[in-house]
Order: C-alpha cells, then structure tokens, then sequence
C-alpha cells in the first residue's frame, strides 16, 4: 500500500517535488526583468564582468566592486558566476536562484529526516 510516510521516504520523489513546486510557484518571474537592486548590484555593475575583480570582493575594495551597502561577499560571488554563465539574462539568474532555493529546501528536509529518524 502506497502512504505518504512512504512517499516522503523516496529522497529522489522528494527532490523532484521540491525542484517542481519551486520552479512552478515562481515560474511567471521568468519573464521578468531585472528589478529593484538587480538593475544597480547585476545589470548596472561593470565589476562583475571581470573575473579578475573576484579578490576584490575579500579585500577593502569590496564595496566599490559590489556596489553594496552591507558585505554580502557570497552573494557577490554568485553575480561572477551568474555573469559567466548566463551574461546578462534575468531569466537564467531567476532559474539558478530557484534552483538553488529548492536544493537548500532539500538539504533542510535531509536533515529534518536526520534529526528525527522514523518521522520522516
């Protein structure tokens, strides 16, 4: 007999589900441009375009290279890598920033099913 404690033991249906809710409630951002911040620290910064900037983003210069009020260096880091893969497309930013939030979203459920064994 298929249950949903069974179901929620099969860590790749889990997977799947996270990533397909996840892409599925922000789906109609994909469309979307860069808004608010995105325009200043990802389209409007010129200093995430050159890979050489990157220890900047460890070093005093921080804030001129990231146009940032607070240090967010991880952040900053993932505008490098965003550039690289995707120039300057809002919507692949969108996708690997979902992406992203469904694995940390599995992660969290992992270790939930660690922290309490027989539960989930």
């Amino acid at each position: 007999m298929i249950t949903v404690q069974n179901l929620l033991k099969n860590k790749w249906l889990c997977a799947f589900l996270f990533i397909a809710i996840a892409l599925l409630v922000y789906s109609n951002s994909f469309k979307a441009g860069f808004v608010s911040d995105d325009t200043g620290y990802i389209a409007g910064n010129p200093s995430i375009r050159n890979i050489e900037n990157i220890p900047k983003v460890f070093s005093a210069q921080y804030f001129e290279v990231s146009r940032e009020f607070s240090y967010r260096p991880i952040a900053t880091l993932s505008y490098f890598l965003y550039y690289f893969l995707a120039d300057l497309n809002p919507s692949l930013y969108r996708l690997f920033n979902v992406l992203l939030h469904a694995f940390c979203g599995i992660m969290v459920f992992r270790l939930a099913g660690l922290l309490f064994p027989g539960t989930i």
